[in-house]
């Protein structure tokens, strides 16, 4: 995520490679990209902040989500916690994956969110995704 309000520290500064749009990378020619400087969270996004985000009503919240997005499916779900309570709501919380329902941990990175599911919680936390071209110097590519 970039431009989060705390937790982030300043990407190295580099000009990068982009391919034209219409043809593979490695067959077009390229031109260069030149990047304002940004930051870069320190941490990947909680679990607990999508759980956060959900309970606020972020799936609800239209000016959140790119126009293409707005039916984004959810595949986290809360029933009833008591003891096994995951959210400050006293709900536990789960989501669908490959291996059927399995239970969340509020601290353990997000997983399991779309693109589009990952943009609109990065506006909701008041930061944006990344581009391609901020991505690779921030990987040392």
């Amino acid at each position: 995520m970039c431009s989060r309000a705390s937790n982030t520290a300043p990407a190295p500064l580099a000009r990068a490679a982009a391919a034209n749009g219409n043809e593979a990378a490695e067959w077009s020619a390229c031109h260069r990209v030149y990047l304002e400087p940004f930051e870069l969270a320190l941490h990947p996004v909680s679990c607990g902040e999508v759980i956060a985000f959900i309970e606020d009503g972020g799936y609800r919240r239209a000016e959140l989500w790119l126009s293409t997005s707005w039916e984004a499916l959810l595949y986290w779900q809360s029933i009833p916690g008591g003891a096994r309570s995951s959210s400050s709501q006293g709900r536990h919380w789960q989501t669908f994956t490959l291996r059927g329902l399995v239970d969340i941990s509020p601290e353990s990175t997000a997983v399991h969110v779309s693109h589009y599911e990952a943009d609109a919680i990065a506006r909701w936390l008041g930061a944006r995704l990344p581009t391609e071209f901020e991505w690779e110097p921030a990987l040392g590519k």
